[in-house]
């Protein structure tokens, strides 16, 4: 009570003073010079980002993200990037055939930054577009078993764990381990480059990293096979003669069924056995809250057009798994089950000429020259008949986002108001003689369809 009356004490004289005309003619000025103080700082901002549009866009009103998103879009900056990525992609090119054919010894080394490097870019772009989920598949499982082939199996890796490991054993787990990463390089992850159709197209990242991804480990494994005294992977073994091809006495040993296809064969599944794990429970309620993120199953189930695809729908419909008007659902266990056993048949039919390949130079020799041909096959078709019409068709997209972000200047609008003007009939016309026949057919044409 005694603490009440104190406050009330304390608070009745700044009530009083509160109401006095004198503090609420300093609140009014107060109030005022804080909104006056306000609106010149704002006034201030607008003023400098006006100026920075100007000095960089040239039009105070143009916010600088449209600018660069404009500017980036211009046919010019296109045209430049693909030109840089073409230039880069031939180097490349060039840069592994030397490599191959001039150090065989390193070229371990030179995959593995390739690898590295493409990947690496790939994760960043694919993060952006929602399929860094696609990084998860068997192609890229096959290259980290080829980068462990890489730093961990040379000869300075047997020296380091003399203490630990007996050197007969270290040998033959070496040599056991590339006969399984040469089994699914040459098998599955080689004959993906026919059946999916890989595309060496220069001036596409995704489509050379596409080839690094798939056609590299097979020149890795060729080195490593029938060079194996200049990589380093058993130095004890003898060159072969002056002049004659690498064959079957550069003392690597014989390729057995367990190497063929039981151990590649128990890789794959332990993959298979993972990434289920991985997109089945441990990223499942990420992916299923997200429909945008792209994993192989769902790509796969969605894309009809893939030859593949059509094939295993066709085989699934006639042995009536699915309905004659059903579409593959990547939500249910029924197409996942079906693409895990698609997969796992494909897997098995493409280690069967793995063999033969192991055993001779020359028909490893020619295995390469095919694969390789069909990368440039692929990237042939692409150019022709798909990349000319997107290409064309991207610059009338940019042109018409270009309208968009900019204003026209006066002489475009002039020239924009004598097209819309209306066209007189006795003086306004053209000779049906001055156009060219051609034209005049394409434009024949489209009125009859």
């Amino acid at each position: 009570m005694k603490r009440s009356n104190s406050l009330d004490k304390i608070q009745a004289p700044l009530k009083a003073a509160l109401k006095h005309p004198a503090a609420k003619q300093f609140a009014k000025h107060y109030t005022k010079l804080h909104e006056t103080v306000q609106k010149a700082a704002v006034e201030g901002e607008n003023k400098v980002k006006r100026s920075l549009r100007k000095a960089v866009c040239g039009n105070p009103d143009v916010r600088v993200r449209d600018h660069i998103e404009r500017r980036r879009r211009e046919p010019i900056i296109i045209k430049a990037i693909d030109k840089l990525s073409f230039t880069l992609g031939v180097v490349w090119l060039c840069l592994t055939e030397w490599w191959v054919l001039v150090y065989p010894e390193t070229f371990g080394k030179f995959y593995a930054f390739s690898v590295a490097v493409f990947i690496g870019v790939r994760h960043r772009m694919y993060k952006k577009e929602k399929y860094h989920y696609f990084l998860y598949d068997f192609c890229y499982f096959v290259d980290f078993l080829c980068l462990l082939q890489v730093w961990a199996m040379p000869s300075s890796w047997h020296q380091r764990l003399d203490v630990l490991i007996p050197e007969q054993i270290r040998g033959r787990a070496a040599h056991a381990m590339f006969l399984v990463i040469f089994s699914l390089s040459c098998g599955p992850l080689a004959w993906a480059i026919p059946v999916w159709r890989i595309s060496l197209v220069f001036h596409s990242l995704d489509k050379v990293t596409s080839v690094i991804v798939h056609f590299l480990p097979n020149l890795f494994v060729f080195c490593y096979r029938w060079f194996p005294h200049a990589t380093g992977f058993d130095p004890n073994l003898p060159p072969p003669s002056p002049g004659s091809p690498p064959s079957m006495t550069t003392g690597l040993p014989a390729m057995t069924i367990r190497e063929w296809f039981i151990f590649p064969m128990v890789a794959y599944c332990f993959w298979q056995a993972l990434y289920l794990f991985l997109t089945e429970y441990w990223y499942k309620k990420e992916l299923d809250q997200d429909p945008d993120l792209q994993t192989s199953l769902r790509w796969l189930a969605m894309d009809l057009k893939n030859g593949t695809n059509r094939l295993v729908v066709k085989i699934c419909r006639r042995i009536g798994i699915y309905a004659q008007d059903e579409v593959p659902d990547p939500k249910t266990w029924k197409t996942l089950l079906v693409f895990i056993t698609a997969q796992f048949i494909y897997t098995t039919f493409t280690l069967v000429p793995v063999y033969p390949i192991y055993s001779n130079f020359h028909l490893h020799v020619a295995y390469l020259i095919f694969l390789f041909g069909t990368t440039i096959t692929n990237g042939a078709g692409y150019y022709i008949e798909i990349f000319a019409s997107r290409y064309v068709k991207q610059f009338e997209t940019n042109a018409v986002e270009h309208t968009r972000f900019s204003d026209p200047t006066p002489a475009e609008q002039a020239v924009m108001d004598a097209m819309d003007a209306e066209v007189n009939p006795e003086t306004d016309f053209i000779e049906a003689d001055s156009i060219e026949p051609n034209i005049l057919k394409s434009t024949t044409e489209k009125k009859d369809d």
